[in-house]
């Protein structure tokens, strides 16, 4: 049985204006929208279940979509007014997560509702186990407030009128906010992305961007960009670029980075980068952090790279878990140049030369039930240098996995 734990709300942020499906064309007004939050104990964890109230009076509710981290997680098509999401396990929600609530009414019209995984607190969890009362209350629902703005789709590699035959020429005519959708193929190009947009392919097997040995293969200057569903390939510095102090709230997704010699290179002062569900073969690097901050690393698979899987160095508090790392040459995980309070859980090592190496006071991190080859039955050492690469200094996992960690999709 659940158990209420917490309840919280959410207010309207922006509403979009989505070009009409033809029905009430002479309806201009989006819905209105509203979301609460309710945390929940169940058995096994804490979970957390979203209602999301959408009115309409004149074209009448069509649809609500929910994103996560700018990835369409679930739709569900009724009049509304009420649409339950859930359950989510809070241990899965990160503070720099963003929940997106998209409205539609019947005239194509949008609006929605934004919460952050930092908008809520967690409390220690024995604070949790109270009865459930007989009838839960959410009370003091916000409405909305509307802002509207137009977000456009631009597309690239189609047959049809309004597309391009460059991505770069695709992304010089966006502005904050859009998309740029490209059809598969392989596109020879070196990308310059100077805007908060979204760069998309339809399939990360055959939607491949090519720097043909140039020095990257996509070069970021602007904070917000969402990458998602592309390979890319043969950079001669990295696959992906992050330019220095100008890149937070960068999210990389579902793409493959082969033959690269960073797959992603974030190059000083990035904060909030999050790297999930990527494939990085035969790279000399998978990646590697320089001065970066909060970054969150999940769901990866690393295979056959050269020098290491993941490196960090002046690095902090970045949040690694759940990634498969296999093969490598000389290191999976190698921090160095005083990186430090950073949490590596729950991923899997698997025949690399050697699975995690530290030097240069970076020796201040946290290991926890990391899958380190083969069954461990005693605390797992990490070794480290505070020097020139002599061993002289130890981390533990003091409480390994003794089976391989689920992944999941």
């Amino acid at each position: 049985m659940k158990k209420l734990l917490v309840v919280g709300i959410i207010i309207l942020l922006i509403g979009v204006s989505i070009p009409s499906t033809g029905r009430l064309l002479d309806d201009t007004t989006p819905p209105e929208i509203s979301v609460t939050w309710i945390i929940w104990k169940t058995i096994d964890e804490l979970v957390v279940d979203f209602i999301c109230n959408v009115y309409d009076n004149e074209s009448g509710v069509d649809r609500v979509e929910l994103y996560f981290n700018n990835e369409l997680l679930s739709t569900q098509i009724d009049s509304g007014p009420e649409f339950i999401f859930g359950s989510y396990p809070i241990d899965e929600i990160h503070p720099t997560d963003v929940f997106k609530f998209v409205a539609y009414n019947g005239a194509g019209l949008s609006a929605y509702a934004i919460l952050k995984g930092s908008d809520y607190k967690m409390h220690p969890k024995s604070q949790y186990y109270n009865s459930r009362p007989e009838e839960p209350v959410i009370s003091n629902l916000l409405k909305s407030s509307i802002l509207s703005f137009e977000s456009k789709t631009l597309y690239v590699g189609g047959s049809g009128p309004d597309n391009y035959s460059k991505i770069q020429d695709a992304i010089d005519n966006t502005t904050d906010g859009d998309t740029v959708f490209i059809f598969n193929g392989t596109y020879f190009e070196i990308l310059i992305i100077n805007k908060s947009i979204n760069l998309i392919g339809e399939n990360k097997e055959s939607t491949i961007i090519d720097a043909n040995k140039e020095i990257d293969g996509i070069y970021i200057y602007s904070p917000n960009v969402n990458i998602n569903n592309l390979k890319i390939q043969n950079a001669f510095r990295a696959g992906i670029n992050l330019d220095s102090n100008k890149t937070d709230n960068i999210n990389i997704s579902k793409n493959i980075f082969f033959s690269n010699c960073h797959g992603i290179h974030p190059y000083f002062g990035n904060r909030n980068l999050t790297i999930s569900k990527n494939i990085f073969i035969d790279n000399n690097n998978g990646f590697t952090l320089v001065s970066s901050s909060n970054a969150r690393i999940y769901k990866n698979l690393f295979v056959n790279n050269s020098l290491w899987a993941m490196g960090f160095y002046l690095s902090s508090n970045c949040d690694v878990y759940k990634n498969n790392i296999t093969h490598g040459k000389k290191y999976g995980i190698f921090l160095y140049g005083l990186s430090h309070s950073n949490y590596f859980h729950h991923n899997n090592f698997y025949n690399n030369s050697m699975n995690a190496y530290f030097i240069l006071l970076s020796h201040h991190n946290k290991w926890y039930e990391n899958y380190w080859k083969k069954p461990q039955t005693i605390p797992y050492p990490i070794i480290g240098s505070l020097g020139l690469f002599i061993p002289s200094w130890l981390n533990f996992d003091w409480s390994p996995s003794k089976k391989p960690n689920y992944i999941g999709e």
